[in-house]
């Protein structure tokens, strides 16, 4: 019985316990991950270019899409958090604004932002035209090898640095053309009818001549209106004069003497007018003082030549109705003529105002035609994409024509005492253009470099940097070399060593 009344009090104490506990809150376990961000836009700031700006050099460039690496959202989309968090996003082109063509109102600024100064958004340059980086820390690094013969085993060669004397030169096409500066379209400035021409087609002229006689009545009324003009300002002068000289004895009041002042005036501002008129018509102040001394009322205006020239177009012939602004010759001096050249694509950051330019024409050998170049245009030809540039020539003896064709040799630089490396010695670092000097057989010495394509040697660098003459430097291999500099960076890619030219 003691044990039944055991038993029953157990299972008793077991399901009050049980019903008590489900009534108790138990504690939770949920893990919440945190993650820890260390600067305000969004990244940690070993990503961030906003708070760590050494990113945008140390990345380069995104030649694709046409801005810095660090802040390319196209290339990497984990950093569009970074420009939303300082309002510079496009929602409709899905860039950020301060890079976005496509948006029509302002672009919001963001370099004036976030303080930074960031690099240009054109085309970049390639590696070899790129000046070396201050911050570059590869500059004298060594790179050891354990013996001479880990060299021999992974293939390095070897050439010297040769001290050459180098010239430079772009070959291009020329054209002759006149010189549009001296070159003007002679034109009627009254309506008349030509009865004289002096001048024909390819005849030499002086300033002054005169070329041809044009009969006007326009003319004639100008010249009558000048000399009346002329009588009244005589006229009123005296008549001043006359009631100054009656005031001072008082025989006539001031009111008298301010009439004639005021007609005077009147008068001048008369003569003015007239003046104007003839200069309009075309006569020269040479001629207008000729006109005044002879009293020539004639209605015979003369074309006259402005300067010395040669008459390239005659667009009339005697007996013609002319009208105003009728062109009646083209004259041009061509003493001295332009060549205009086209300088292909490859050549253009070459080119240079002032330098030198020697010009054959396959008609005129063995003559040979020098100048400088003296303009270069701002744009591109969309026909032939050549750029246009212009040399002056002057010719004195009349042998160069308009249309002439020919080749221009244009001095870049000659006779230059430079130092070459070939072009296999050269990596790229990712900030820097390099060489690796040897300097015992199993070591080798960076050295950042400056470059600049050689005129005379294709397959070698004009290079400036700390180099001497007849130093080994390593060609075939020095990749390898360069990756022993780089292997932190490995990995992301950085291990081209395609120069871009």
């Amino acid at each position: 019985m003691k044990l039944i009344i055991l038993i029953i009090a157990l299972i008793c104490g077991y399901f009050f316990v049980v019903h008590n506990q489900k009534g108790i809150p138990q504690k939770s376990e949920t893990k919440v991950n945190i993650k820890i961000k260390d600067c305000n836009h969004g990244l940690s700031f070993d990503t961030c270019a906003f708070c760590n700006p050494s990113l945008i050099e140390s990345l380069g460039f995104c030649g694709g899409h046409g801005v810095p690496e660090a802040f390319c959202t196209r290339c990497d989309s984990s950093i569009i958090v970074a420009f939303k968090s300082i309002g510079d996003w496009c929602d409709e082109h899905k860039l950020p604004e301060s890079q976005c063509k496509a948006c029509k109102s302002p672009k919001k600024n963001t370099n004036k932002k976030i303080g930074l100064k960031l690099p240009p958004t054109k085309k970049p340059l390639f590696r070899s035209q790129k000046s070396p980086s201050l911050s570059c820390k590869n500059e004298g690094s060594l790179i050891r090898f354990t013996n001479e013969q880990v060299s021999k085993d992974i293939g390095l060669e070897f050439t010297k640095i040769v001290r050459v004397i180098d010239s430079k030169f772009i070959a291009c096409n020329a054209q002759v053309n006149f010189n549009k500066n001296k070159l003007i379209n002679i034109k009627s400035k009254t309506k008349g009818t030509l009865i004289k021409v002096n001048y024909q087609v390819g005849q030499q002229v002086k300033k002054d001549d005169v070329l041809a006689q044009i009969q006007s009545n326009e003319l004639s009324l100008a010249k009558s209106q000048y000399f009346q003009a002329l009588s009244l300002v005589k006229l009123w002068k005296k008549n001043h004069q006359s009631e100054k000289a009656l005031q001072t004895d008082g025989a006539t009041s001031s009111r008298e003497v301010l009439q004639a002042q005021n007609k005077l005036m009147e008068s001048k501002i008369t003569l003015a007018n007239s003046l104007q008129n003839l200069k309009n018509l075309g006569l020269n102040e040479k001629q207008i003082l000729e006109l005044k001394a002879n009293q020539n009322l004639s209605s015979t205006l003369n074309v006259i030549s402005p300067f010395d020239g040669t008459i390239i177009k005659k667009n009339v012939v005697i007996g013609d109705l002319i009208t105003s602004s009728y062109n009646l010759f083209t004259i041009v001096d061509t003493s001295i003529m332009w060549v205009d050249l086209d300088i292909l694509p490859k050549n253009i950051s070459d080119l240079k105002i002032n330098q030198k330019v020697k010009i054959i024409i396959p008609e005129l050998k063995p003559l040979a035609f020098s100048g400088k170049v003296s303009w270069i245009d701002s744009s591109i030809n969309k026909k032939n994409h050549t750029l246009k540039a212009r040399v002056k020539i002057r010719n004195s003896n009349k042998v160069l024509k308009s249309g002439m064709f020919g080749k221009a040799t244009i001095n870049v630089y000659q006779n230059i005492d430079t130092l070459l490396v070939h072009k296999k010695a050269v990596q790229w670092d990712g900030c820097c253009n390099i060489i690796f000097v040897k300097k015992s057989p199993s070591s080798f010495e960076v050295k950042k470099v400056t470059l600049q394509s050689s005129g005379l040697y294709k397959d070698y660098y004009m290079a400036q940097g700390n180099l001497l003459e007849n130093q080994e430097i390593v060609t075939t291999g020095s990749f390898i070399l360069k990756t022993e500099i780089l292997k932190g960076s490995i990995g992301a890619g950085c291990c081209e060593s395609d120069l871009g030219k």
